[in-house]
């Protein structure tokens, strides 16, 4: 994994997402609506959540009122201390730039395309199997992955795998494959949201593209983007994010 990429990007941005932030701040709610279906689906609440790659702590502070100890690790200092300063009122939430330890004392592993940043397939089974060591029995992992497909292009930082890759990989590890699910992609298995999110940030969209050319820093894009995003997924009800066919991103549930 490239920390020095993930750190630059966080100065410069404010995340560590997308090359297009338009798009990451749409694909970053709807993530959040859909892990919240999930949730609801398999009837967890309460317990201790672990957001291994929490970025800027969304997932934490999105769903800090449904569990009783939320942690959240980041190996980008400078992403891991914005995640703390924004749950800092949180008090059921810690946030660190060091993996927690732990043997069987979590409910949920959360993990949103971090796994895909560990190109070494020895790197990644070490750390699936400490985070397999670290779940309860009967606990749950939700991870969301890169599905390589047909031509996509992914950036150099990005080790996507065929579902079958990813099931082998979770299964050495120990893991049972619960279920598996194909999720929206804004290119390959695009939204009606999605379609009126971009309609209506056109023209910051070709402002902020043409800032962050000029001047670098784009971050007084984010609150904008953000609100956008509400608009028009303003609850889980509005999220239909789970896409049946074409996408290049799966939802993996497991358990132990």
């Amino acid at each position: 994994m490239n920390l020095d990429h993930f750190d630059t990007r966080a100065r410069r941005f404010g995340t560590t997402g997308f090359i297009d932030f338009s798009m990451a701040f749409f694909d970053q709610r709807m993530r959040l609506l859909s892990v919240e279906k999930l949730l609801d689906k398999y009837n967890i609440r309460g317990g201790t959540l672990y957001d291994f790659g929490c970025g800027r702590g969304d997932f934490l502070t999105h769903l800090a009122n449904r569990f009783d100890n939320l942690w959240g690790y980041d190996p980008c200092v400078p992403i891991a201390e914005n995640a703390a300063r924004r749950a800092h009122d949180l008090l059921n939430i810690d946030v660190g730039s060091r993996p927690l330890m732990g043997f069987e004392s979590l409910d949920v592993i959360l993990s949103i395309t971090v796994f895909q940043h560990i190109h070494d397939s020895v790197e990644l089974a070490t750390e699936l199997r400490r985070l397999y060591q670290m779940l309860k029995p009967g606990g749950l992992v939700i991870a969301l992955e890169s599905i390589t497909i047909g031509d996509y292009f992914y950036p150099e930082q990005v080790r996507a795998r065929p579902r079958s890759e990813w099931v082998r990989h979770f299964r050495d590890a120990g893991f049972k494959i619960f279920e598996q699910i194909p999720f929206f992609n804004a290119i390959y298995a695009p939204t009606e949201s999605y379609r009126l999110y971009r309609r209506k940030t056109r023209l910051v969209s070709f402002i902020y593209g043409l800032w962050c050319r000029w001047f670098g820093n784009t971050t007084i894009f984010n609150s904008y983007f953000e609100r956008k995003a509400r608009e028009v997924l303003p609850d889980k009800d509005a999220a239909n994010g789970f896409a049946p066919l074409g996408s290049i991103n799966d939802f993996f549930i497991l358990t132990k």
